[in-house]
């Protein structure tokens, strides 16, 4: 008979600042191989960034995701360029919406690896690439200035659990006075 054993967990704590940096190094993992993957999970990126630059008080307040995804584009330099594309492409729809709900891009959207961002005949080329070297400097321009939107960016907001394949992930409101980074 085995012996059982109590597993000990161990918690990190991530504050928004320390967690965005951390995304964008799993990110850049990931975009060579899997460019369409990073695309996805670039959109939630900057849509995290514009719940941080949010003047709203909780993480978690539902039916903002527009307005967050569109707050980033509109006040982070880093995303100038995406700004004229917001309208005439619905870009929080068409690159953030469809590849997130239906793992397929818009019809008014395509998707390359490498190459920089261009339309082509009414069509909106999104290279993954260049979205995620975007996204980065916006996360570097983000952390750097420490602008939020009334909510602490340092304050811890993530809670990791046993990073592994059994790890637990949970967003809290409830911030311990001392916590590992």
């Amino acid at each position: 008979m085995k012996k059982q054993t109590k597993c000990k967990r161990t918690q990190r704590y991530y504050s928004a600042s320390a967690f965005l940096s951390s995304y964008v190094k799993s990110l850049n993992l990931i975009v060579d191989k899997q460019p369409f993957l990073s695309i996805i999970l670039t959109s939630c990126g900057i849509e995290y960034l514009g719940k941080c630059l949010s003047s709203s008080k909780t993480w978690d307040q539902s039916g903002l995701s527009q307005i967050d995804y569109e707050k980033a584009i509109n006040e982070l330099d880093a995303f100038k360029e995406y700004r004229a594309w917001l309208k005439p492409y619905s870009l929080y729809i068409s690159l953030r919406c469809s590849p997130v709900h239906s793992l397929a891009p818009s019809s008014k959207l395509k998707f390359v690896n490498i190459g920089k961002n261009s339309e082509d005949a009414g069509v909106l080329i999104i290279s993954a690439k260049q979205y995620l070297k975007d996204f980065s400097k916006a996360v570097e321009s983000f952390r750097h200035d420490k602008k939020s939107g009334g909510k602490s960016v340092e304050k811890p907001i993530i809670i990791v659990t046993d990073e592994g394949p059994t790890s637990v992930t949970s967003i809290t409101q409830d911030y311990p006075s001392t916590y590992q980074k």
